[in-house]
């Protein structure tokens, strides 16, 4: 177990190095530049250099924010509740209004949503994980489905498909992987945000997963299930 958390925490270092240097170059290049051509520049060259900048910083903000969801994940021992989800779920796009809106994506919530057991505010980071992921990689415009449906065992499961152009069955199997990013996802931002919902899911007695035929148009289904409120004390 000591060794496996080891090559967890190797993993995960490189792939947070890699995102803040990206992040903090980007942010020292820029700003370089204003520096020296403050002069010369045009108002309006200034103002784009700028918005890079905010860009860069905005993302920087995000990994870390991650970095502190991941630590209270491993660290922090809760008591699970019911959750209302499809609350949790219009948070979650309320925290995500401004890139919904620029996409224009077109998304469907159930008529009905069954409380689970969970933890409200881990479970917004879920859905703004999913849901951030599928308006980025939907299609033009990012149509999205959110649904659920009761499963056996009273547990429910909660699913999120989008119309973009889907994931290759070796790529669905190194995609939750912990801290671990293809090549073909990196810029894409898929690892540190899939694989805190891995962690998450997993300490609410819950399992993550995602389904997709490689079709265009046809995207991925990515899901949870966790246990149904009704049949907890």
């Amino acid at each position: 177990e000591k060794e496996k958390l080891i090559g967890d925490l190797d993993a995960f270092s490189h792939t947070v190095a890699h995102d803040l240097k990206s992040m903090l170059s980007a942010i020292v290049t820029a700003s370089g530049l204003i520096k020296w051509g403050i002069d010369t520049m045009s108002k309006d060259e200034i103002l784009e250099i700028n918005d890079l900048i905010n860009q860069s910083a905005v993302k920087t903000m995000y990994v870390t924010k991650e970095l502190l969801t991941l630590a209270s994940v491993r660290q922090q021992e809760i008591n699970v509740v019911p959750v209302n989800m499809r609350k949790v779920i219009q948070e979650a796009m309320v925290r995500l209004n401004d890139m919904i809106g620029e996409k224009e994506a077109q998304i469907s919530l159930p008529e009905i949503c069954p409380e689970v057991m969970g933890y409200e505010s881990w479970m917004e980071e879920v859905w703004a994980n999913y849901i951030s992921n599928a308006v980025k990689y939907g299609g033009t415009p990012p149509v999205i489905w959110i649904g659920c449906e009761m499963l056996p065992e009273n547990r429910v499961k909660f699913w999120i498909k989008d119309n973009g152009k889907g994931l290759s069955g070796e790529e669905i199997a190194l995609l939750f992987s912990k801290f671990t990013r293809l090549d073909t996802l990196r810029a894409e931002g898929h690892g540190l945000g899939l694989s805190i919902v891995k962690r998450i899911i997993e300490k609410l007695n819950g399992e993550v997963g995602v389904l997709s035929e490689n079709i265009p148009g046809e995207g991925c289904t990515f899901y949870f299930i966790l246990p149904l409120a009704s049949c907890q004390k």
